[in-house]
């Protein structure tokens, strides 16, 4: 008669061991695939914050009792599989330049997670990309240079995290440190050479040398941070600063950030995020000084070679803003639909959509971030009825400056626990432009266009993989 007590008191003393495993499961997951940003987030940085402010009377005999099933050593990572498949308008022209149709890339990280005690944690991760669709042999892109790799190993993360008197938090080592709040495009994202793909089932950019300083005030939910940007650097005064500060007022969450770097842009922006009614806004404002990047105006006329002039903004103020909202509305007591906008205004870019050809050729075309306004409208169903693992998003992103439109469907389930199988479809609309992007250019006097250049317009891509994480 005794055995089912014992087993009671048995679980309820393993229940706190467990919550304590799958918070580490949890943390280790959002640092392995870059998710801690937040301003609510970074307070949970390191788990002595929320001892330190929470602490019982019971906290010894919780704390040894959970250390016994402490594990200080987590080895795991995630592997990701990619079909896809585009089509593309025929052209009559022999020397075209596109991308391969068919692309089955895939990539494995790993990482090792090491927690000696509650005040100390190491983090190292790696990366394997190999494409099994890609020809070894494939010469260079001509308007790129770049010549494609079958296979490529990278370091994505390497970094150290102790606290210094349980107060301020230092993370030394290359990591992930995104910032803002858009969803489609983030201005204020300083710490980053490399632009997010806000389509992309992964984000797969790699992490940046960084030492920074994260002093939280828990009881305000406020956190400041100062960061040293160490990436690329080979002597002191290369060494770029950051500043951050992040504020949780109301409903709201504010931010003021600044950046600046030795040949690099002079960047000062704030984003928020609050609720109103029923909307959820977000907003990001970004200003930049000293940006060194070759601008360019004027028209290209091949009967006469006349080509686009150069000219600089290094000393100009340049704006970069992003305004969205987004509503949910039930549909049943447990699920709900979400609809969103985004508008991006960018004035680092261009109205003329006649400049892109000359903008590829000069290596300056930049995705998401060529044309001078934008927006995007989405619909978001996440687990539909009894569906509970599967989702369904809807996608319309247009360049209002050239008025092309790109479309995109996204399906995804999970399976098995640890499995998510997922599929797209994705159509090029609208006007020719950045989305539906094609340049025929004849044979010219200049090298690398000596036969002359075709790019046929994309008409649809269509994909599907799966991730697993282990």
């Amino acid at each position: 008669m005794k055995r089912p007590v014992v087993v009671v008191t048995l679980c309820l003393l393993l229940l706190p061991s467990l919550a304590l495993a799958q918070t580490e499961v949890d943390d280790r997951e959002a640092d392995m695939f870059g998710e801690t940003t937040t301003a609510t987030e970074n307070v949970n940085e390191n788990e002595t914050v929320i001892e330190t402010v929470n602490a019982t009377v019971n906290e010894n005999a919780i704390s040894h009792r959970l250390a016994e099933h402490h594990d200080p050593l987590a080895i795991g990572g995630r592997m990701y599989f990619r079909l896809q498949q585009s089509f593309i308008r025929e052209t009559p022209n022999e020397n075209v330049l596109t991308q391969p149709s068919f692309s089955s890339p895939a990539l494995v990280d790993l990482y090792l997670d090491a927690r000696p005690n509650d005040r100390l944690r190491g983090f190292a991760s790696g990366r394997l990309q190999h494409d099994f669709s890609l020809d070894p042999n494939t010469p260079p892109d001509p308007l790129t240079g770049r010549t494609p790799e079958q296979n490529r190993v990278a370091l994505d993360q390497l970094w150290l995290r102790f606290d210094i008197a349980n107060t301020v938090y230092v993370t030394a080592g290359r990591q992930h440190l995104r910032w803002g709040t858009g969803r489609f495009w983030n201005p204020t994202d300083f710490l980053y050479a490399q632009r997010r793909d806000p389509l992309a089932i992964v984000d797969e950019r790699l992490g940046t040398t960084l030492l920074k300083l994260h002093l939280p005030i828990a009881s305000l939910g406020w956190n400041f941070y100062a960061v040293a940007n160490l990436d690329g650097v080979s002597s002191p005064d290369d060494i770029g600063a950051a500043l951050r500060a992040e504020f949780l007022i109301g409903p709201g969450e504010f931010a003021l950030s600044a950046a600046a770097q030795k040949n690099r842009p002079v960047q000062v922006g704030a984003d928020l995020s609050f609720g109103l009614g029923p909307f959820d806004i977000r907003g990001e404002l970004a200003l930049l000084n000293n940006v060194r990047e070759t601008f360019w105006r004027g028209q290209i006329d091949l009967e006469t070679l006349s080509f686009p002039e150069a000219y600089s903004r290094k000393d100009d103020w340049i704006v970069q803003a992003t305004v969205g909202a987004e509503v949910g509305i039930n549909y049943s007591d447990q699920d709900a639909i979400y609809f969103g906008a985004e508008y991006f205004f960018n004035d680092a870019g261009y109205s003329d959509n006649t400049l892109y050809p000359w903008l590829l050729l000069q290596r300056s075309f930049r995705p998401l971030y060529t044309g001078r306004h934008y927006a995007a409208l989405y619909a978001m169903l996440p687990s539909p009825g009894s569906w509970n693992d599967t989702s369904f998003t809807l996608s319309a992103l247009s360049n209002l400056s050239d008025n092309s439109l790109l479309t995109r469907f996204d399906y995804r389930v999970r399976v098995l626990t640890h499995l998510s199988v997922f599929a797209w479809t994705m159509l090029h609309t609208g006007s020719p432009g950045e989305f539906r992007f094609g340049m025929e250019v004849p044979a010219l006097p200049i090298d690398g266009l000596e036969d002359g250049i075709t790019i046929p317009e994309p008409l649809l891509s269509i994909g599907a993989g799966m991730t697993m994480t282990f």
